[in-house]
């Protein structure tokens, strides 16, 4: 892509908006076209300026970002949508990721993480906070896990590749090394006898993963 990418920011408190503005002032491939105070005000901004982007908050006044999430895609399908909020619970996640929302960024991590996820969603694939994943390994049932004979960290693997991810970039988020996730994916084929990411993927989803 020739041009920066153009990004909303969706928030009801103005010192978060410029907060992540100032995050992302510094890239020069990254151009923050509108921003917007509600999940109504988004949906607009959305239909005027066609982002390819939208940082959208979780919990806002008149119409929170889950809401929103349909009338977005109604009004620009091209859009990612980045969920960004402070709220690291199973709750908020499941709600989310059954929302298909593009990404999941915790609003207190770095600015090269906001980069990141925003590069991330661009490329076609999932992005979610580190810590994000760690949390939900923490709080979805692990007795799940011990019904197919994997361990958490297999469990973690599985939650990580059904989005779309990398093997790298799961590798990085995990902590561990390449050859590490590839035995941890080898490990998790064989367990539930699968032969493929998209025979994960559905895994995942029909059990609400």
């Amino acid at each position: 892509m020739n041009r920066p990418l153009r990004i909303v920011i969706a928030d009801d408190h103005p010192v978060v908006r410029e907060g992540i503005r100032m995050y992302l002032k510094d890239w020069c491939d990254v151009e923050i076209v509108a921003e917007a105070s509600d999940g109504n005000e988004a949906v607009e901004r959305v239909k005027e300026k066609h982002p390819d982007v939208v940082l959208l908050d979780l919990t806002m006044p008149r119409m929170g970002g889950l809401e929103a999430v349909p009338r977005i895609r109604r009004a620009d399908s091209g859009t990612r949508v980045i969920i960004v909020t402070v709220h690291n619970t199973n709750e908020y996640i499941r709600q989310a990721m059954a929302a298909h929302v593009d990404g999941y960024l915790l609003k207190d991590t770095a600015p090269s993480e906001y980069v990141a996820a925003i590069r991330t969603v661009m490329e076609g694939r999932f992005f979610i906070s580190p810590a994000v994943a760690q949390h939900a390994v923490r709080e979805l049932p692990l007795r799940r896990a011990i019904r197919y004979g994997l361990t958490e960290r297999e469990f973690q693997y599985i939650l990580l590749a059904a989005r779309g991810g990398r093997l790298a970039d799961i590798a990085a988020t995990m902590g561990c090394s390449l050859t590490t996730a590839q035995t941890y994916r080898r490990n998790v084929y064989r367990k539930l006898k699968i032969k493929n990411a998209a025979m994960l993927t559905r895994f995942a989803v029909e059990h609400g993963l």
